[in-house]
């Protein structure tokens, strides 16, 4: 009972760790943890590969092959192999949450699942190679070597594709949803149906966007706007508009409900 308490403890505060972690980074500050998870991948199984070769040149010069040494470094590898190809399926999990493209991170899960499965058939034929060894199978541990490095250069291979998935991701430019709310001289909300309707101009390529184009879409949401300046202004009524604001999209300006809302100041006659 006192062990299952303890398991649940460490569960609530990871669960806490991690909720707070989330709410504190930006989908490419996650996509950039998933690149550091496999350059550590990446290292840990260049370290094991290392260690297949150390054991290799030992076994064929006839000295004595450490065996206990290679299955330890085995391990210790693998080990930080599985916590890492893990901290990038969560990272990428953080990244599609946190993203305003609707990223689709799959790839790079999919490759971390991949990592870790392949860990557990080189820790098998691990154990495998060095009980071929003690026996002098030569043709058992030749093969066994060939195995064991084919399983690795996989690994590598699956983390250089999330690697480089994680890069083409970042270099998709964010979007924004943006809801255009109008205030009165004194502050107080006015209805956004009140005007016309709404554009968006970006101040550097001079293209409009229009809010609510599509039938049925909210008269004063712009569903899609990628990142950049923009001069937002109101259609004028028969006697009253808007004031116009200019605002630089960024995920700072990004609210709770996953839009940023840009305040407009009406005026009637």
């Amino acid at each position: 009972m006192k062990k299952i308490t303890q398991q649940l403890v460490v569960l609530i505060l990871t669960t806490l760790i991690n909720t707070q972690l989330f709410a504190q980074s930006t989908a490419n500050e996650s996509l950039d943890l998933v690149i550091s998870s496999t350059e550590v991948i990446q290292e840990s199984t260049d370290n094991a590969s290392a260690a297949v070769r150390t054991i290799t040149i030992a076994y064929i010069f006839g000295q004595q092959p450490n065996t206990s040494g290679f299955l330890a470094t085995i391990n210790r590898e693998l080990s930080i192999v599985e916590e890492y190809s893990d901290e990038m399926n969560q990272y990428a999990y953080f990244a599609e949450r946190l993203s305003e493209n609707d990223l689709d991170t799959s790839d790079v899960r999919d490759a971390a699942s991949q990592i870790e499965g392949i860990g557990d058939y080189v820790e098998i034929n691990a154990r495998s190679l060095a009980t071929a060894i003690e026996a002098d199978d030569q043709i058992e541990a030749t093969r066994l070597i060939r195995v064991l490095n084919r399983y690795l250069q996989n690994i590598q291979r699956y983390a250089e594709e999330a690697r480089d998935n994680a890069e083409e991701l970042k270099a998709i430019p964010a979007s924004f949803k943006v809801r255009i709310e109008l205030v009165d001289y004194a502050g107080n909300p006015v209805s956004a149906d009140t005007l016309p309707g709404y554009v968006a101009t970006n101040t550097e390529t001079n293209e409009f966007f229009y809010a609510g184009e599509n039938q049925g879409d909210p008269i004063d949401v712009f569903l899609n706007l990628s990142e950049g300046t923009y001069r937002f202004d109101a259609y004028d009524g028969y006697f009253d508009g808007a004031s116009s604001k200019v605002v630089t999209l960024s995920s700072d300006l990004v609210n709770t409900d996953g839009e940023i809302v840009v305040t407009l100041n009406y005026w009637s006659e």
